[in-house]
């Protein structure tokens, strides 16, 4: 898979005073602000997966979208919308990235909102929570086309603050600001390559599953009300290994393909190295505190043995026509060989495994071997929308 975009784009907001002219009658307190909106949209890059792994060249587009200006119980003042087309009464980004001055925003606006790339269901709003528990679909996550993240939604809310000296210096009459990022609700894992060690001589990768993963989030990435608020999980029992391919023969919907899951029956080799064919396996994900995804590695013509060739791996749970099947299964990810920094996936990263490193007591017969279910962690270096290189552990 590809990606052509990721994104970290800092907002800073600027509120001012207007005018006595405008809106303080007779030295009554004003009504109103104008307010000073800036993106700083950073790095655009056009580079493929390998080469943002290189260059550590992380951003996504903000194509188009709202910003919202409300009070602390979220009515709406204004909305603004963000396009690139020639929308009356619309900002495009370009203008949002060099500075836009909205004027007469009420004085009780004491929030700034803003969606990024957001597929909205209404063309109006009369208060925040309308907007917040809108849904947003995994597979709108990724681009069709490029498999990229360049139209994931984006999402940051801040309190406007008292302008600092350093404002004040350039706006005289600028009295509060906002300063922060919008961000992807979107996570990201990757694989580079599949490494046996050991005992283990060759095998063949025949599927990997993202499991354990929500479908649809709300567009500020929090969770939904029930049922959506529980991550899918395959039906029945999770070491049901018929259930971890295409549908129907198993449960994944066949709209996941390379979205959520691959069978890369090219990837079949006679040494202890598995690649993919294009830069690397990737997925985007929600994720949640608590319920991370997961990833679940299916191989068959798994040869076992001191020197190669080896004999085929038995599987007992399958049975002998199982033979040279196991099953990888990462449930967890950490910063190091120990457990004890387990890291939390969240979006706006990009988790990265350059190896996923086994040998055979890491193989199960089925998925979820384990019934703790501490299976296999990853080891990551976590910098927000830089790449973070992960190791697994394996049940």
């Amino acid at each position: 898979m590809k990606i052509k975009h990721l994104l970290l784009a800092s907002v800073a907001l600027i509120a001012g005073m207007a005018s006595c002219s405008k809106d303080n009658n007779g030295g009554d307190e004003p009504e109103s602000f104008d307010i000073l909106i800036q993106f700083d949209l950073g790095v655009e890059s056009r580079a493929d997966v390998d080469n943002l792994i290189q260059d550590g060249v992380t951003v996504t587009t903000l194509n188009d979208g709202k910003l919202f200006f409300t009070d602390g119980d979220g009515v709406i003042y204004r909305m603004v919308d963000i396009s690139n087309n020639a929308t009356p009464g619309a900002v495009t980004p370009e203008q949002l990235k060099n500075g836009k001055l909205f004027e007469d925003i009420s004085k009780s606006a004491t929030f700034v909102h803003v969606f990024g790339n957001h597929n909205f269901a209404k063309s109006s709003y009369s208060n925040i929570s309308e907007v917040e528990e809108e849904e947003v679909e995994i597979l709108d996550q990724t681009d069709p086309a490029t498999f990229g993240v360049n139209k994931a939604n984006l999402y940051g809310r801040k309190e406007l603050e008292p302008a600092s000296a350093a404002i004040k210096a350039i706006y005289p009459n600028v009295v509060k600001q906002a300063i922060f990022d919008i961000v992807p609700i979107i996570a990201r894992l990757e694989i580079d390559q599949f490494l046996g060690t050991g005992d283990v001589q060759s095998y063949t990768i025949a599927g990997i599953y993202v499991h354990n993963f929500y479908e649809k989030v709300a567009p500020t990435a929090a969770l939904l009300p029930s049922p959506d608020d529980a991550p899918w999980r395959v039906s029945g029992s999770l070491q049901d290994w018929t259930k971890y391919q295409e549908e129907p023969a198993g449960d994944y919907d066949s709209d996941w393909d390379e979205f959520l899951f691959d069978t890369p029956a090219a990837v079949s080799n006679t040494t202890k190295l598995a690649q993919p064919v294009k830069d690397t396996w990737a997925y985007n994900v929600f994720a949640n505190a608590g319920a991370e995804p997961h990833i679940v590695i299916h191989l068959t013509d798994v040869m076992i043995g001191t020197t190669a060739p080896g004999t085929l791996r038995p599987n007992t749970a399958i049975g002998s026509a199982g033979d040279g099947e196991a099953y990888l299964t990462i449930t967890g990810y950490r910063t190091d060989d120990t457990n004890s920094d387990k890291v939390n996936i969240k979006g706006g990263n990009v988790y990265k495994i350059r190896a996923v490193g086994f040998d055979e007591d890491d193989l199960g017969d089925t998925p979820y071997p384990k019934e703790d279910m501490e299976q296999i962690y990853v080891e990551v270096k976590v910098t927000p929308w830089i790449v973070n290189y992960v190791t697994p552990e394996f049940d």
